[in-house]
């Protein structure tokens, strides 16, 4: 298939602050797959109820942003693939500058091995539906029950918690940005560590601590789809 690009002219506005789009984009950045028609209309509305009012549009647009981080669906795929790895692998090790140089505890997972373990843990999945745990298996050499109970124990409802903050801000990079915490124009985890800090000092509460705004207005989001 061929793309010609046939614009008279460079684009002057960036597809990003429509609605439509933006709503878009968050299905494939965050759930990897194409909107369904119901959820598409619904958050796309959310934000088109504003008007014209700027300050209510940017509001609406961070709570929409987060609400994908937020739902079951994601909860479920990607921040399930993400305590995984913790379950299995443990933390990783980073450098930061913030507020001076120090050494610490990072997520493990890196966005080339998130993204592929996401769309398959997410494809076909039903939301809700109950499953049969260990099947037939009856003990810990039959890898099918070793691979359910890496899962079961990065379901537990403790590790979720506690791991809520970590992936909250990772997703940040994932989502938006597309990469690792420390990769692009970040050379060590200074980035990732001021957005942690600040969630933790805000209690987890995103729209206090000013995340989702700052990633989706920040430059880096915007010239992924253009001007």
């Amino acid at each position: 298939m061929n793309i010609n690009e046939n614009d008279a002219a460079p684009g002057t506005t960036n597809p990003i602050d429509r609605a439509r789009f933006f709503v878009q984009e968050h299905y494939y950045d965050f759930l990897g797959r194409y909107p369904d028609q119901g959820g598409w209309d619904f958050w796309t509305n959310e934000i088109a109820s504003c008007g014209t009012n700027q300050s209510c549009i940017e509001l609406k647009r961070i709570n929409v942003s987060a609400a994908y981080f937020l739902s079951i669906e994601f909860q479920q795929t990607g921040y399930l693939v993400e305590r995984i790895y913790k379950t299995a692998y443990g933390d990783g090790s980073g450098s930061s500058t913030f507020p001076s140089a120090h050494q610490l505890a990072v997520p493990i997972v890196r966005f080339n091995e998130f993204l592929p373990d996401t769309q398959q843990i997410g494809s076909g999945v039903v939301v809700g539906a109950n499953g049969n745990e260990f099947g037939s298996a009856t003990n810990t050499n039959d890898a099918s029950a070793r691979a359910k109970a890496l899962r079961r124990v990065a379901e537990n409802s403790t590790l979720n918690t506690q791991e809520f903050n970590w992936a909250f801000v990772l997703m940040q990079f994932f989502g938006y940005l597309r990469r690792d915490p420390n990769s692009g124009p970040d050379s060590d985890y200074t980035g990732y560590d001021f957005w942690l800090t600040k969630l933790n000092q805000f209690n987890g509460n995103f729209a206090n601590a000013e995340m989702v705004k700052a990633f989706i207005s920040s430059t880096e989001y915007r010239q992924r789809f253009g001007p």
